[in-house]
């Protein structure tokens, strides 16, 4: 079940009109009104709870299975709905509290692991908390058997701590055991629509935030979801008014002043672009605002502002110091250290993802300095290593496009002509745009 509703101010009184929806058909199961003159969170929700149990399980106790734990329910409300870092190291610190005070607590100690890889997720591929993530998921299970939140948290914990190519298969599994289990888990269907749109499923991935939608219309992690699926489709118009619309309704949402950001950089607007981008670092100071920052500072020409905010993302994100000389040496126009930045990185670094990352950007720099066998040598290297990721129904990837493009340049163009196909299968319509390539 899904519970839904809204919330109105009478006076100096709330009053709270509640839907209990049945996911499995999407009908309205029991509704209820309720009015409070306390401001207490907690006291509100534990009320709400009892009015769902009551019409639920109407034999049920009132509050008999319920923990008596608001460290627990405050978390569960920081961490809904397009959390912010600040959110989650909030979350991170009660749940903690509420896992130690309730050890058997299954539900909290899955969302306490959710929490532990979110923040690093947000520092890019910083394993800081990855066994005690591990650790609590372990102790989920152990607690509850085969729970959803449980599968939820594990799936989380692949996509942000695998180092090999196989780890979307893996969260795509444990998302899918999730919402067998519970099929109004928001957070798992919102996770499974990342998953898609990594794999390039981009369509798939629309169906899934329709489903999740229908259930709770106002999720904004799983809307902006939608809207990169919707730019990745080419239906860039609907995703503009999807996001203008939003934005009117929730202004300070930080997600989506970061994706307008990005949108008006496309559309050559750095004006709007600084403009969108220093409102989501009001809001959510994260390492992709200083992504942005970067692009713009650098095509504006202040090369000095576009280094501060390369160090900026270096500090946030953990990025290795050979990524840094690569970025700065680009921007400052200096390609021989840029390619030796490259050339460091790769001949040290073995995780599967950074090393085929490393690849790809070195055989672009190759293409750019006329070198196509070199290119060749480095993105095919980089495409045996995402093999396991390649959706061969999807649009190609930037490993398998520098190696075809090197193929080319190297007189056999026939990789070349087999991917800008497989590119149109996924955007056929004409009039949209197409990658130089």
């Amino acid at each position: 079940y899904v519970v839904r509703g809204t919330i109105a101010e009478i006076g100096g009184a709330l009053l709270y009109n509640v839907d209990i929806i049945r996911t499995r058909n999407e009908s309205a199961v029991a509704s209820f009104q309720m009015q409070e003159e306390s401001a207490g969170d907690v006291t509100v929700v534990r009320s709400i709870l009892d009015r769902v149990a009551a019409s639920l399980a109407p034999d049920t106790p009132a509050g008999g299975e319920v923990p008596e734990n608001s460290d627990y329910y405050v978390a569960l409300g920081l961490i809904e709905d397009a959390a912010s870092r600040a959110d989650f190291e909030a979350a991170r610190v009660l749940l903690k509290r509420a896992t130690e005070k309730e050890p058997d607590n299954a539900h909290a100690q899955a969302l306490y692991a959710y929490a532990l890889a979110s923040i690093d997720r947000y520092v890019d591929d910083a394993a800081r908390s990855g066994d005690m993530s591990m650790a609590a998921i372990n102790r989920a299970f152990a607690a509850g058997g085969a729970d959803s939140d449980a599968y939820f948290a594990r799936a989380v914990h692949h996509y942000v701590y695998g180092d090999d190519f196989g780890r979307f298969e893996r969260a795509a599994d444990d998302l899918e055991q999730a919402i067998k289990a519970d099929p109004g888990n928001m957070r798992a269907l919102k996770w499974l629509m990342t998953v898609q749109i990594q794999q390039g499923d981009y369509a798939g991935a629309i169906d899934i935030a329709d489903r999740a939608l229908s259930l709770s219309p106002d999720y904004r992690d799983v809307q902006g979801n939608r809207i990169s699926a919707l730019l990745s489709l080419g239906r860039r118009d609907e995703a503009r008014a999807t996001l203008d619309k939003l934005l009117e309704e929730t202004p300070d949402w930080a997600w989506g002043r970061r994706f307008r950001a990005s949108m008006a950089l496309t559309d050559g607007d750095f004006a709007r672009a600084r403009e969108e981008v220093d409102r989501a670092e009001a809001l959510d100071p994260v390492s992709w605002n200083a992504d942005i920052m970067t692009i713009i500072e650098a095509r504006s020409g202040g090369l000095e502002s576009a280094y501060a905010a390369i160090d900026l993302q270096a500090r946030r994100s953990g990025l290795d110091p050979e990524w840094v000389t690569y970025k700065k040496s680009i921007i400052g126009g200096d390609i021989g250290e840029a390619q030796a930045a490259l050339e460091r990185l790769v001949a040290r670094e073995v995780r599967p993802r950074q090393r085929a990352q490393a690849l790809v950007a070195l055989g672009f720099v190759h293409l750019y300095g006329r070198e196509p066998g070199p290119a060749q040598a480095a993105c095919d290297e980089s495409v045996s290593l995402i093999r396991d990721d390649v959706n061969l129904n999807g649009p190609p990837e930037l490993a398998e496009v520098c190696a075809a493009i090197a193929d080319a340049r190297l007189g056999d163009d026939t990789a070349a002509r087999r991917l800008i196909m497989r590119f149109e299968r996924t955007r056929p319509a004409r009039g949209l745009y197409r990658p130089y390539w």
